[in-house]
């Protein structure tokens, strides 16, 4: 063998070496940080309070309107769809639920179950006081409400348990 062969052995072999001890050194190093790493109390993340959902929490939607909303999926809510639906499963399960039949089940069933209680809703400068009745009207006739109180009613952030506050901010930072 030449001097240049034996010269590209020793590189190659060097090489080759400090390649590994580097591989090895990241395989510590990345199994020490994995180690340390905290691992998330799903509890403490998603843990929601049921009476809040089921009671309901007050939000304020501006403008002095305060609703007490109950959360999307709660045991009220789903008694009272699996009802109400019934008499229109066939057509459910077959997707061709007329749209407007479906927005009325879904008026119903938030109004009954979701939209607990309101203060400060005043419809041509009259208040509207809180009843099943008015909430079916209220959410019939402003879609947009109807899909904002929707959208509160299925968010977890506003049920969730008391002592979970500490992980949300965490969350946000």
């Amino acid at each position: 063998m030449s001097n240049i062969q034996n010269w590209q052995i020793f590189v190659i072999s060097f090489t080759s070496i400090i390649a590994y001890h580097l591989i090895s050194k990241f395989i510590y190093i990345r199994r020490q940080l994995r180690e340390e790493q905290k691992m998330g109390d799903v509890r403490k993340l998603f843990g929601t309070d049921a009476k809040k959902e089921q009671e309901g929490v007050w939000h304020d939607l501006g403008d002095g309107i305060r609703v007490r909303i109950a959360r999307i999926g709660n045991p009220n809510y789903q008694k009272r769809f699996q009802a109400i639906s019934k008499p229109h499963r066939r057509a459910i399960r077959r997707g061709t639920l007329n749209e407007e039949i479906a927005e009325q089940l879904l008026v119903q069933c938030l109004s009954e179950t979701i939209v607990l209680d309101w203060e400060g809703i005043e419809l041509d400068d009259v208040t509207v006081p809180y009843s099943t009745e008015n909430a079916i009207k209220i959410l019939t006739d402003y879609k947009d409400l109807r899909e904002y109180i929707n959208d509160i009613a299925n968010e977890m952030e506003g049920y969730r348990e008391a002592d979970n506050d500490e992980a949300v901010e965490n969350l946000k930072k």
